[in-house]
């Protein structure tokens, strides 16, 4: 008799064990055909792009001549005005510089025309904290980020692209001259390339006015230009 409650308890057993193993088989196939859910961060939006640029005046940002209205180092191997065109240069010991205007801006419109070959890094910089419209190539990324945000919020624990431009790969033309246009007002940060609206972000962190800048990045050699570059600020 003990026997036989020994076999029973034992085949009690086993097909308890079955039946689980038999579940774990069946749950993930069933979850595999419903399609899983975008997992987006609380801090980040979804973007929405289509918008038209601000109808805004503007008014020359370089003047085509020299560099009147930026803040020019003493010593200066990286900037220069040639043939209304705003150029561009690394060092020779590739230190990098950022040419900063006089005058500070908070909500504000740039627009600019510009060219560069496939492996530069540069930038235009807005407001304080700072807030970077990248051009280039990415140091970190390897990859071209023109019209991405790269920055520091509060949230971060250090700087990086807080803001990715889409379809920039049909749009961007290399060694040939784009128009980058960038609209800050409040909290939002747009960017258009050659006509396309291609990003909109959104963040807090950078509320102060400053100046704005522009970006040879330190252990690069490179060359960049600007042309036609103009701004107005947003009432």
């Amino acid at each position: 008799m003990n026997a036989k409650k020994s076999l029973f308890s034992m085949w009690i057993v086993a097909s308890a064990a079955a039946a689980l193993l038999l579940g774990a088989m069946i749950i993930p196939a069933l979850a595999a055909d419903k399609p899983a859910k975008e997992v987006i961060p609380p801090e980040v939006k979804p973007m929405v792009l289509g918008d038209k640029p601000t109808d805004v005046p503007l008014e020359p940002l370089f003047n085509g001549k020299d560099l009147t209205g930026w803040k020019v180092p003493a010593e200066n191997p990286w900037w220069k005005a040639v043939d209304g065109v705003l150029v561009g240069n690394s060092d020779e010991k590739k230190k990098g510089n950022v040419l900063y205007t006089e005058k500070s801006y908070k909500d504000v419109v740039v627009e600019t025309e510009v060219r560069f070959p496939d492996d530069i890094d540069s930038g235009i910089f807005f407001r304080k904290p700072e807030l970077q419209v990248q051009i280039g190539v990415s140091r970190s990324l390897k990859k071209d980020m023109t019209c991405s945000i790269y920055a520091k919020r509060k949230i971060d624990k250090g700087a990086h692209y807080i803001g990715v431009a889409q379809g920039v790969d049909k749009l961007l033309k290399l060694n040939e001259w784009n128009t980058i246009r960038t609209e800050i007002r409040g909290p939002v940060t747009k960017v258009w390339l050659n006509g396309t609206h291609v990003l909109t972000f959104e963040a807090e962190d950078f509320a102060g006015e400053g100046p704005i800048g522009l970006q040879i990045h330190p252990g690069v050699v490179m060359k960049v230009e600007f042309k036609n570059m103009k701004v107005g600020e947003l009432k």
